[in-house]
């Protein structure tokens, strides 16, 4: 492999997305203006907020915004993301059940729940690339990953501006590098990581990725 093709890679993974000075917008469908949708839109937000500290309730919080409004996908993207971080807290399951893998799973359910409802969800796309590297699925994670990139532009949620995009797009290249190292590709995977430090120093979980280099 050539230094110039992992150029290429890191380019198309970090230095290739721009932030734009307006979003272009998804189509606003129906739904996004009822009532319902309103409210179970203060119950995500909620539940997103406490999602670190408060699983357990932030679970309670989302079921009963998913209850109101199946089609809130920010809904279905904040599920998921409880899977990925403590499948413990969100579903009564025996000892032997609780396993990484299943969390994974079920994760990946509710990211594709979410894009189908919005398939301009980057954030979804990104929950999907992480779900999918959790499962081992290395090669489908940066297809994944490629859908949250061409889904950048585009504002699905209210409260998103041009300032969200980096946080956005550094969600998409933590799964990039855990996809490309879980395929073997250590030095693109390496070349990208140092890409995204560069463009986006003081990021804690950027850095952390480094521990996967030691050896």
């Amino acid at each position: 492999m050539t230094s110039k093709r992992f150029t290429s890679l890191a380019h198309h993974y970090v230095h290739s997305i721009a932030v734009p000075r307006h979003l272009t917008p998804s189509p606003r469908r129906p739904w996004m203006t009822t009532p319902n949708h309103r409210e179970a839109d203060l119950l995500v937000r909620s539940a997103a907020r406490m999602a670190d500290q408060q699983p357990g309730e932030a679970w309670r919080v989302i079921s009963r915004a998913l209850e109101i409004d199946p089609d809130h996908a920010g809904g279905w993207i904040v599920a998921g993301g409880l899977w990925l971080l403590d499948w413990d807290a969100v579903d009564d399951l025996e000892e032997s059940e609780r396993t990484e893998h299943l969390g994974a799973a079920k994760a990946l359910h509710h990211f594709d729940r979410a894009l189908s409802i919005e398939p301009l969800h980057a954030e979804a796309w990104s929950g999907r690339a992480r779900a999918l590297c959790r499962l081992g699925r290395y090669d489908e994670a940066l297809v994944a990953v490629d859908g949250g990139l061409k889904s950048l532009p585009h504002g699905v949620d209210h409260s998103w501006s041009p300032a969200t995009i980096p946080f956005i797009h550094r969600e998409l290249i933590v799964p990039a590098v855990e996809a490309l190292l879980g395929l073997g590709r250590r030095d693109e995977a390496w070349e990208v990581l140092q890409a995204a430090m560069e463009r986006y120093p003081g990021q804690g979980y950027l850095e952390q990725l480094m521990v996967r280099f030691a050896n």
